[in-house]
């Protein structure tokens, strides 16, 4: 007999009921809170427990159950196992129009939209094949270029226990393994690369090499500077505006524009925005034909034709200065609209929605001042200032790298997409230090247009960057519409 854990909101109690019912007609046990934890027993133990017992678990999701931290760490936990040993099988089940989180989205849901009784026989036969079958998820095969041997070891000490990793240390070898495997079961799920590498001692003076070294130390540490004035001057509301917008509309694309919140954002912040499926775009970081780049192909992930212009994008930005540098740069090639206030955003977009005006792309500032008042006003300008401090910094390490490294990943990038040129065969991203702060705008030019996406090396926590690697994984298999 198949243990069943299933994960919901309360509000869907009536849902879940009949549910469990027809599950324990079918010989299931069925985990059910209500009827399990009992007065004086600890509920976080209790669900623990019941994950840990639990062959399957049956996520009901509803609009209320994405909003539910508690159902968010269940399904977290129970996908987490899966991944790690395949002890348990995640198995989505949609009551209802919502947010899917990501990381379900690239796993086959059983619909219960229309009605209990069409549903009910979807995730009965899915029940029966996996238990003929015991077919549970294998590990996502995951490889990883790099000519740093050091950097290998410390990858595959981190997630050689999630993930089927494969190292290889020179371009040569990774082609001919690719084409060797290619459309077989061993294909990689994900291929990382590192961007850069040092010149080779004939090519480099080594002392130049060294200063290189020691400047991007400086500039690693001056994060933790940045952040600790960042955090003390503004909030990151783009997030909870991110969490109101995406709870309503499922599909609409959200970009975070922001001068240096990917790199400065608390780690939990980062899976949640990830398991969201929102994309990043630095402000003030590319020119305005990169910026364009990154906006069209955001906008393209809506499906939609546009015939006058590329597409229209609505900016939501308490700065003005900001939104009136955007508006100059883009009017000519999208139509924009922009706003200030955050409590205006859901009224407009609903607005926009009924005047068959929705917008194909929003743009969500990340930071917002904690207050007006003079003190507040001393902690931005100290911000400020130390933002400008680490633009300095960033254009001297890049001038340094020029002289020193090698981008050897543009190739890697390059060589791999004229076998696999759809990202949905092969989703790559660009696992490196620093690359995307310090390289020449026209070279992210070629590397955007190569469909690859950006992880920091060393800047997350382990399972920050697992939830990362899987959510560019999960996005390929959206793409591709094909059910793992």
């Amino acid at each position: 007999m198949a243990n069943v854990f299933i994960s919901y909101s309360s509000k869907d109690s009536d849902f879940v009921d009949r549910l469990k019912r027809a599950l324990e007609q079918h010989t299931y046990k069925v985990w059910l809170d209500r009827w399990e934890i009992h007065g004086g027993v600890s509920i976080p133990e209790a669900i623990q427990q019941g994950l840990h017992n639990a062959n399957y678990v049956i996520v009901v999701l509803s609009i209320n159950s994405v909003k539910s931290k508690w159902v968010e760490c269940e399904w977290q936990a129970a996908y987490w196992q899966e991944i790690k040993d395949g002890s348990v099988t995640v198995i989505p089940l949609l009551l209802e129009e919502c947010a899917v989180p990501l990381l379900l989205q690239a796993i086959h849901t059983i619909d219960f939209r229309s009605s209990f009784s069409d549903g009910l026989p979807q995730l009965m036969n899915t029940l029966y094949e996996l238990e003929k079958s015991q077919c549970h998820r294998q590990k996502k095969k995951v490889w990883f270029l790099d000519n740093n041997a050091v950097s290998l070891k410390q990858f595959s000490a981190r997630h050689g226990e999630v993930f089927e990793i494969r190292i290889f240390d020179n371009v040569v070898e990774l082609m001919n393994c690719l084409m060797e495997v290619s459309n077989a079961p061993h294909f990689p799920d994900v291929l990382l690369t590192d961007l850069y590498a040092p010149l080779e001692a004939l090519h480099v003076d080594l002392k130049l090499l060294a200063k290189t070294e020691k400047a991007l130390s400086v500039f690693m540490d001056g994060v933790a500077t940045l952040k600790e004035s960042v955090d003390n001057a503004w909030n990151p509301s783009g997030v909870a505006i991110v969490k109101a917008v995406r709870s309503i509309y499922e599909k609409l694309p959200i970009l975070l524009y922001t001068q240096r919140g990917l790199i400065l954002l608390d780690d939990d912040a980062l899976i949640q925005l990830e398991h969201l499926d929102v994309g990043w775009l630095l402000k003030n970081q590319f020119s305005a034909d990169t910026e364009r780049l990154f906006l069209t192909k955001n906008i393209g992930y809506n499906g939609r034709e546009h015939t006058d212009k590329q597409g229209s994008i609505l900016y939501i930005d308490d700065n003005e200065k900001f939104l009136s540098q955007f508006v100059k740069r883009h009017q000519e090639h999208f139509h924009i609209e922009c706003i200030q206030d955050q409590g205006q955003l859901l009224p407009l977009l609903d607005t926009m929605k009924r005047q068959d005006r929705f917008p194909d792309l929003l743009l969500v500032d990340l930071y917002y001042p904690k207050g007006n008042s003079t003190r507040d006003e001393q902690r931005i300008n100290a911000a400020n200032k130390k933002l400008r401090d680490f633009k300095k910094q960033q254009e001297k390490l890049r001038q340094l790298i020029k002289k020193t490294h090698d981008p050897f990943g543009m190739n890697v990038v390059q060589q791999v997409r004229k076998t696999w040129p759809d990202r949905a065969a092969l989703p790559i991203l660009i696992y490196s230090r620093f690359g995307l702060l310090v390289l020449e705008d026209a070279a992210l030019q070629k590397i955007e247009e190569q469909d690859a996406s950006w992880l920091f090396k060393n800047r997350y926590g382990i399972c920050t960057e697992r939830v990362k690697i899987l959510g560019e994984i999960a996005r390929s298999q959206v793409l591709s519409a094909k059910p793992r």
